[in-house]
C-alpha cells in the first residue's frame, strides 16, 4: 500500500514538475517574441505622393454605393472609364484619372498618377525587404488574440483567414508595424484591429505578395500595400490606405479613412528630393517642385529651412529667420497704408482791412497745424517703438 501511495505521489510530482516546464517555455517563447520585435523596431515606410490617396489602383475600382472615403482616389494605368459605381458624392477627395473619362468630377493628370503608381512600388519593396522580422507561428488564423509591440512581422497563407477575432497593436504614436504577407491576407468578417498606448494607423503597413480581402463588417488599421488586388466586402473599413499595384480595388459600401500625410524625416536629402513644410509644421519629402503639383499645391507649402552649417532641412525654422519674415510683413503692410487725405487749401481772402487781414493769417495758420498733425500722428504710430 505504501510503495503504491509513493509510486502515485512520483508520478504526480513528475506531472506538475511537466506542467511548469510547458509553461516556462510558453513564455520564454512570448518573451523571445517580444524581445525580437523590440530590438527590430522598423523606421516608416515612405509613401511618397501615394500618401494622399486613400484608393489606389492598376485596373479599376468597382464601387457598391455607398461607401465613404476620406482621401484621394486614382486609377492608372488603365483609364478612368474602368472606374464603375463610384459616385462624386462618395469621395471627400479629387478623383484622378490619366484622360477625360469617368466620373464627372475627375481630375485629369497623368502625371501625378504615374508619380504616385512609382511611389507605391518603392514602398511595396521597402516593405518587403524589411529585415529583420519575426516569423509567426503557422497555420490557420495566425493573428487571433495577439498583442504585437512595433516591429516587423511576416507570415504565411491560412486556410480560413489569417485574422478571425481581434489583433492588438500597442506602442507610442511613434512606433512602426510592418506586416509581411508573401501570399495573401484575409481579414475575417467581424475581425478587427486595435491600437493601444497612442499607436497611430499612419504607422501600419501590410505587404501583401498577391490579393487582400477586408471581410464583411471587419475593422482595421493601416495601408495596405496588394501586389495584385484589394477586395473590401460590405461594410468593412479602415483607417488608413487600399493600394493596389497592378489590379483591381472592389468597394462595398466601405468606410476609407486617409490616417494622415506621412512626415518625412528632416534631413539631408537626395538629389532631386526636398523636404516642404506646411503651415501646420508637417513635413513632406517630395520631388523637387512637386510642392507646386496636385495634390500638394493646395497645401501652401514653403521649402524647409536649410541648415548652414550641417546642410539638413527641416521645419523647425530659427527664431531669427521667423521675426525677420515678421518684420518684413509689417514694414510691407505700414507701407502699403494709404496716406491720408490732403486737406483742401483754404479759400483765397478778399481785400479787407488790416484787423480782417490778421483775422484771415490766423485762419491760415490753424488750417496750416491741422494740415500737419496728421503726419505727425503717421509717424508715431508707424516707425517709432
Amino acid at each position: 500500500m505504501k510503495l503504491s501511495i509513493s509510486t502515485r505521489m512520483r508520478r504526480s510530482r513528475a506531472a506538475v514538475a511537466g506542467a511548469s516546464l510547458s509553461a516556462l517555455a510558453v513564455l520564454g517563447a512570448i518573451l523571445v517574441l517580444a524581445g525580437s520585435s523590440a530590438a527590430a523596431t522598423p523606421t516608416t515606410v515612405g509613401l511618397g505622393i501615394a500618401n494622399s490617396f486613400a484608393v489606389l489602383a492598376g485596373t479599376g475600382i468597382s464601387d457598391v454605393p455607398t461607401s465613404d472615403i476620406n482621401g484621394y482616389v486614382g486609377l492608372d494605368p488603365h483609364p478612368g472609364s474602368d472606374i464603375t459605381g463610384l459616385t462624386c458624392a462618395e469621395v471627400h477627395g479629387k478623383i484622378f484619372t490619366n484622360n477625360a473619362s469617368g466620373p464627372p468630377c475627375r481630375t485629369v493628370n497623368a502625371g501625378v498618377l504615374t508619380t504616385a503608381k512609382n511611389d507605391l512600388t518603392n514602398a511595396y519593396l521597402d516593405a518587403q525587404g524589411r529585415t529583420p522580422f519575426t516569423t509567426l507561428p503557422g497555420g490557420d488564423k495566425q493573428l487571433n488574440g495577439l498583442t504585437l509591440v512595433a516591429g516587423v512581422y511576416r507570415f504565411g497563407h491560412a486556410t480560413t483567414a489569417n485574422l478571425t477575432t481581434s489583433l492588438t497593436l500597442n506602442g507610442s504614436a511613434s512606433a512602426v508595424w510592418i506586416f509581411q504577407a508573401p501570399v495573401d491576407l484575409v481579414f475575417g468578417s467581424g475581425s478587427s484591429v486595435h491600437m493601444t498606448g497612442g499607436a497611430s494607423a499612419c504607422n501600419v503597413f501590410w505587404q501583401v505578395g498577391s490579393s487582400a480581402t477586408l471581410g464583411t463588417g471587419s475593422s482595421t488599421v493601416g495601408t495596405i500595400l496588394a501586389l495584385t488586388s484589394i477586395t473590401a466586402n460590405t461594410g468593412a473599413s479602415i483607417t488608413g490606405r487600399l493600394l493596389a499595384q497592378t489590379g483591381l480595388v472592389s468597394l462595398q459600401s466601405n468606410t476609407i479613412r486617409s490616417a494622415c500625410a506621412v512626415a518625412a524625416a528632416p534631413g539631408s536629402q537626395p538629389p532631386g528630393r526636398a523636404i516642404y513644410c506646411a503651415p501646420n509644421g508637417q513635413t513632406y519629402d517630395l520631388v523637387a517642385g512637386e510642392d507646386k503639383q496636385a495634390p500638394y499645391d493646395t497645401l501652401n507649402l514653403v521649402p524647409a529651412y536649410v541648415n548652414p552649417v550641417t546642410g539638413s532641412e527641416s521645419c523647425n525654422f530659427p527664431a531669427a529667420v521667423t521675426t525677420t519674415a515678421a518684420t518684413t510683413a509689417t514694414a510691407t503692410t505700414t507701407a502699403a497704408t494709404p496716406p491720408p487725405p490732403p486737406v483742401a487749401p483754404p479759400p483765397t481772402p478778399k481785400k479787407a482791412s488790416k484787423p480782417k487781414a490778421k483775422a484771415g493769417v490766423k485762419a491760415a495758420t490753424a488750417v496750416r497745424i491741422k494740415h500737419v498733425a496728421p503726419k505727425s500722428a503717421v509717424h508715431t504710430s508707424g516707425f517709432t517703438g
